[in-house]
């Protein structure tokens, strides 16, 4: 996602997103100076990257930020941006999840996990849940349901 906020330095565009693909689209990195940067190696960007794996395979839900400055806002926003860095957010599963799949499954509904985040990400939520990671019987995003044959 992309927003313009125009401000003292000009038209700033701020982005937040998946990590991989925001840090794809950066050409430099914030450094220490507040509005300074320095270019981002593939080096850099493959250890930014490997952090995020590893955040998520802890059970974050995370997202990259970056910026750049620009003068019209007819301008790309997702190219040469600046990374700033990455945002770790705790989202457990709730505590009725277990009871409401139990439920579920009591009534011969089969429950599948439909989300767009990391596998290692959806692993961890299943081990937060106590479920089989094998039977794949965990799930609280969207439903479908499948009637018992």
């Amino acid at each position: 996602m992309a927003t313009y906020h125009r401000g003292e330095g000009g038209l700033e565009v701020a982005v937040k997103g998946a990590p991989t693909p925001v840090l794809e689209a950066c050409q430099t990195i914030a450094d220490e100076d507040v509005n300074g940067s320095r270019p981002l190696s593939e080096e850099t960007r493959r250890r930014w990257i490997n952090s995020s794996e590893n955040l998520a395979a802890e059970g974050l839900r995370l997202l990259a930020v970056a910026d750049k400055f620009v003068d019209s806002t007819e301008e790309k926003p997702y190219e040469k941006l600046r990374f700033l860095g990455l945002v770790g957010l705790i989202d457990p599963p709730r505590e009725n999840v277990r009871q409401a799949i139990d439920e579920c499954q009591a009534a011969g509904i089969r429950v599948i996990m439909v989300t767009r985040r990391s596998a290692r990400y959806r692993g961890r939520h299943r081990q937060a849940d106590g479920r089989d990671r094998q039977k794949g019987a965990y799930g609280y995003a969207r439903q479908r349901t499948q009637r018992p044959r």
